[in-house]
């Protein structure tokens, strides 16, 4: 049954799209454009019918549909949108078609065959735009085809994205470090099917967040009193991913239980929810992660034969930060572009040049996150965004030399920054130290309003 996301203000509208739909499609309602993201973050949405107008206004001036509009185009593209509005105007029609929108319903819609219509004909735009889109892109060798889709992969990944993409029931198993992108890979590859298939789910599970406990229920879905809290029945990871991507990270650390109930799906499609002895069915393209090699992880006992041997289709291995210096420029420029960050050529150049010199344990993650602080704390201090002023964490350096390179490039800078970064540390410990900060200022034997004003200057006020 397909799910429909109905936002409407009007409750006695709202109840009535409600009769409308019952029956015809799993449906989820809101009345607001913070309800109406939560689902859509949180719930497969496949139809989303939402009103322009969603304030209480006859001169229908408010425009919150277009914010939910753009948040589902922008976060769930393989949400197929219809608009609805009694305004007769041709800008709002125009606004929401720019937005995304691929049909629209002048309300008031009396029919579910009205609804049904405008879904056939929203599918319809929705293909042409996807022919378009994939008409238009032409190979090249300039920045904006290194950053295709917002990712910088190699061209040999980028192959074995559409290979798995086109074949659509083969297994795939992403290596890589933590941080390597394997979740993005995963999400392209996806990305690719929805070009030519239209909506298909994406589940996306992180196996190594899942304890006993918990694993089976999220996994497989539980029966309503299967257990202590179980209030609903629920579909499960497996069954919402049905004939769509389900993609399981860190898959080496799920538990030998779930890993031979996952093995009874991968054979035959068959499953049960917790707590219940119903069979059910889900079809859908296994797509893992992981950052140990699963041979490996059979040979130690952590992974069962059967099961490395069913996930045997397509390996991709994503090579760590520290092998790929070439990706450093594209993405560095990449993060700024995202984040609307102005940084002049020679400047970047100098970015650039220090990012390389280090180790990155966390990988591009890591990087970017780094690279945000860097920003933030720059904007801040309205500072200009200079080279040697991005902050060094020990996990950016190659495990066992923090402590040395630190040691090393301690004095490389200058000497009023070396004693404020002393001081720092000082009212850090006398603050830890001690229970009050009149306490921390006797011991530290400073002027009262001086030791405030340091307080406040560091931030430990």
């Amino acid at each position: 049954m397909r799910r429909i996301l109905i936002v409407e203000d009007a409750e006695e509208q709202l109840q009535w799209y409600e009769s409308l739909v019952e029956g015809a499609f799993q449906y989820f309602l809101a009345k607001t454009p913070d309800e109406a993201k939560h689902l859509l973050d949180t719930e497969a949405i496949e139809l989303l019918l939402t009103d322009i107008h969603l304030t209480q206004d006859s001169t229908l001036s408010s425009f919150e549909g277009f914010d939910i509009i753009q948040y589902a185009k922008e976060n769930h593209p393989e949400v197929l949108v219809i608009a609805m509005s009694a305004d007769p105007k041709i800008t709002t029609y125009r606004r929401a078609h720019e937005l995304g929108a691929d049909h629209w319903l002048k309300k008031p819609v009396i029919e579910l065959q009205e609804l049904q219509i405008a879904i056939d004909a929203a599918k319809s735009n929705q293909y042409l735009k996807r022919l378009k889109r994939s008409n238009s892109l032409k190979p090249d060798t300039n920045y904006n085809h290194i950053c295709e889709d917002g990712l910088v992969i190699s061209d040999e990944v980028r192959r074995y994205v559409r290979g798995v993409a086109k074949s659509r029931t083969i297994p795939c198993v992403i290596y890589g470090e933590t941080g390597t992108g394997k979740e993005e890979v995963a999400k392209l590859i996806h990305k690719r099917r929805t070009e030519t298939e239209g909506t298909l789910p994406f589940m996306a599970v992180n196996c190594a967040n899942l304890n006993s406990d918990m694993a089976a229920s999220i996994l497989f879905g539980h029966r309503k009193g299967a257990f202590t809290g179980a209030e609903k029945t629920t579909n499960g990871m497996i069954g919402e991913a049905d004939r769509g991507i389900l993609f399981l990270d860190e898959i080496h650390r799920l538990d030998e239980e779930c890993q031979s109930r996952l093995l009874r799906v991968l054979n035959d499609g068959t499953y049960q929810r917790l707590g219940d002895t119903k069979t059910l069915h889900s079809s859908f393209q296994v797509i893992a992660a992981s950052s140990k090699d699963l041979d490996d992880a059979v040979i130690d006992g952590e992974f069962l034969m059967d099961l490395r041997s069913r996930l045997t289709g397509v390996d991709i291995h994503l090579l760590a930060l520290r092998d790929r210096p070439d990706d450093f420029d594209p993405l560095i420029k990449l993060f700024f572009a995202r984040e609307n960050i102005k940084v002049s050529e020679p400047e970047m150049d100098r970015i650039i040049s220090r990012c390389k010199s280090y180790y990155w344990q966390g990988n591009i993650r890591q990087l970017f996150n780094v690279l945000k602080s860097f920003a933030t704390m720059c904007i801040l201090n309205e500072e200009p965004l200079e080279a040697d002023k991005l902050p060094e964490y020990k996990t950016m350096l190659a495990p066992g030399q923090g402590a040395q390179k630190s040691r090393e490039k301690n004095w490389q800078r200058p000497m009023k920054e070396s004693l404020e970064e002393l001081e720092k540390q000082i009212l850090i410990k006398a603050l830890a130290s001690c229970k009050s900060k009149s306490e921390a200022n006797q011991i530290l034997k400073m002027n009262r309003s001086t030791f405030d004003s340091r307080l406040s200057k560091y931030g430990l006020d």
